[in-house]
C-alpha cells in the first residue's frame, strides 16, 4: 500500500513497481473481511496488544505457533509497544478508507 500511495503522490519518483498479491488500499470491506477471518474487531486490537496474552495471540495468528519463549521477551516487547499507543491506533484507523471513496489510481 505504501508503494501505491507513493506512486500516486509522487509519480516522478516511481519508475516502476513489481506487485504480487497486494491490495491497492485497505478499504472497509477488505478490512472487515480480514478482521472477521482472524476473529477480532479492530486492527489496534490485533497489532497493538495491551497484555502478554495479546502478544502471544498476535504471534499465533500472524505467523505460526511459536515455541516456548521466556516471559521477559514478551514483557520487553509489550513495554516497547506502549510508546505512542494512541497515535499508533489513530494511524491504523486512518489506513482504512471508505469503499465509496476508493478510486483506483491509473499509473503510467
Amino acid at each position: 500500500m505504501v508503494g501505491f500511495k507513493m506512486a500516486e503522490m509522487y509519480p516522478n519518483l516511481v519508475e516502476s513497481m513489481v506487485v504480487t498479491c497486494s491490495v491497492m488500499a485497505l478499504t472497509e470491506s477488505i478490512s472487515g473481511a480480514g478482521l472477521e477471518r482472524i476473529g477480532l474487531n479492530s486492527w489496534p486490537e490485533f497489532l497493538l496488544p495491551d497484555s502478554i496474552k495479546g502478544i502471544k495471540v498476535f504471534f499465533e495468528i500472524a505467523t505460526y505457533k511459536l515455541p516456548w519463549i521466556p516471559h521477559f521477551i514478551y514483557k520487553h516487547y509489550l513495554e516497547a509497544m506502549f510508546d505512542y499507543q494512541r497515535e499508533k491506533a489513530e494511524l491504523l484507523k486512518a489506513l482504512v478508507i471508505d469503499d465509496k471513496n476508493f478510486n483506483p489510481a491509473h499509473y503510467p
